[in-house]
Formats: structure tokens, C-alpha cells, sequence
């Protein structure tokens, strides 16, 4: 029923997200209504508890204006965090380096739409839409939670995943980074292999196209994570197996 839910949720999440942002520079993203409860509450009833629907349109709210990726987290002995997220987008970005540097240049000209006239299509001095996502966690305004992860499209689900792991399933971040993780894109259903067969059955029956993956996938991003435990002031780390990562103290 969670992973249900769950991808049901990113259905929604990713078709808004496909519909509604662009290069703020060009647009007005509608960021507070997007991220508001009012609007959640009313994406609600387009999932039903029971049966995969499919069948969601993002209603197109932007205005146009007048005129491989890896991640780390730090904590230092202050309590300072970072989360930071560096991209070249695929696993050798263009494939051309600077010359006499070694320095790999990006190819994130591929994260604009290929259509014409939309509002992620390409133009001068444009930037394209990304999913990269570092992130920083507050609780009664002290930073608890740095985390991010590289994976593309994947990046904002793993992320979802693992907050919710820790929020509301009380896992420890290594634990909710390890986690069995999915994804659900252009009506797939992407599964790790560590989730049960019984409940992969009782997803198809629901109405879910599935597909399995490797039990430890980098499809599935790689997550590197700290937790401030608010009682003691530990610092709790993870390093995601699905790739390269490891946690380091001081």
C-alpha cells in the first residue's frame, strides 16, 4: 500500500514538475502554490487507494515574464551544514575537456526539451530545468538533516524516499538511505529487487506496469547523508551502497 501510494504520488510530482518548471529567469514558476498544503490536498483525489490510475494532467500554471552528478554533506564542529550537489550530467558530461585541465564540461544543454515553444525549450541565455536537489532539513529552526543524491529524474523521489524513511518510519539515515527503493515514471512502476514478490504481485494487481531491478541499483541514485541527533549533538552519517560514497568523522 506505501509503495502505492508513493508512486502514485511521484506520478503527480513529476508530471508538475514537467508542466511547471523553467529557468526562472524566463518564467514565473508558481513555487509557493506548487508547494503549498491547499494544492497537495486537492492532488489527493486523484489517487485512488486501491488501483493505479495513470491518467493525471498537470494543469500549466507558468507565466512568461516581461523581459553524472555526485553529492556530498558536511556538518562542521559548529553545526554548519552544507548539502552540495555537483552535475555534469551524464556519466562523461559532453565528452570534451578543457584543454591542458583534464576538466570534464557538462552536457546539461540535453535537459531542455527537444520541443519547440514550451517552457523548459531551449533559448539564449536559458538555463535548463534540473533535478539535482540538495537538501537541508530544519527542526525548530536548528539544521537536523543534510542529504542529496545524484540519479537524474530519479533524484527527487530517492529523496522523498529516504526523508520519509527517517520522518515518519524512524530509521536511522544509513538505514533510510539502504532502504529497498522505487520509482514511477511515464506509467512504469521501477522496483528494487529487495522488495518482496508478494508485494510486487499485489502492485501488478492494482494495475502498476512493473519492472525489477538489480537488488542495489545506481538507477536508483546514491545518496550521501548526516543526521544531528538534537539530544546529544552526534552526527549520524550514510553512505549509499547503490554507488561510490563513504562517511568520514573528525
Amino acid at each position: 500500500e506505501s509503495i502505492h501510494l508513493l508512486a502514485e504520488a511521484l506520478q503527480i510530482c513529476l508530471a508538475d514538475k514537467a508542466a511547471n518548471m523553467a529557468d526562472p529567469a524566463f518564467y514565473s514558476v508558481p513555487v509557493k502554490k506548487l508547494t503549498s498544503k491547499p494544492y497537495a490536498e486537492g492532488l489527493r483525489k486523484f489517487i485512488d487507494p486501491y488501483k493505479a490510475l495513470l491518467n493525471y494532467k498537470s494543469p500549466k500554471m507558468l507565466t512568461r515574464e516581461s523581459n553524472s552528478t555526485t553529492h556530498l554533506s558536511v556538518v562542521d564542529e559548529g553545526g554548519n551544514m552544507v548539502a552540495l550537489t555537483q552535475s555534469i550530467n551524464h556519466w562523461f558530461g559532453s565528452g570534451v575537456t578543457v584543454p591542458n585541465t583534464g576538466i570534464l564540461l557538462n552536457n546539461h544543454l540535453a535537459d531542455f526539451s527537444s520541443k519547440k515553444d514550451l517552457p523548459n525549450s531551449i533559448a539564449p541565455g536559458k538555463r535548463p530545468v534540473s533535478s539535482i536537489a540538495p537538501t537541508l532539513i530544519f527542526k525548530d529552526n536548528q539544521p537536523r538533516l543534510a542529504i542529496g543524491t545524484p540519479g537524474g529524474s530519479r533524484i527527487i523521489g530517492a529523496l522523498g524516499q529516504i526523508i520519509m524513511n527517517i520522518i515518519d518510519f524512524n530509521m536511522n539515515v544509513d538505514a533510510a538511505i539502504e532502504a529497498p527503493r522505487v520509482h514511477a515514471y511515464k506509467k512504469m512502476l521501477h522496483l528494487e529487487g529487495r522488495i518482496s514478490p508478494q508485494v510486487v504481485q499485489q502492485l501488478e494487481k492494482m494495475g502498476h506496469k512493473i519492472k525489477i531491478h538489480p537488488d542495489y541499483d545506481n538507477y536508483f541514485g546514491g545518496a550521501q547523508g548526516i543526521l544531528v541527533n538534537p539530544k546529544d549533538h552526534k552526527l549520524h552519517g550514510g553512505a549509499d551502497s547503490r554507488r561510490d560514497g563513504v562517511v568520514l568523522g573528525y
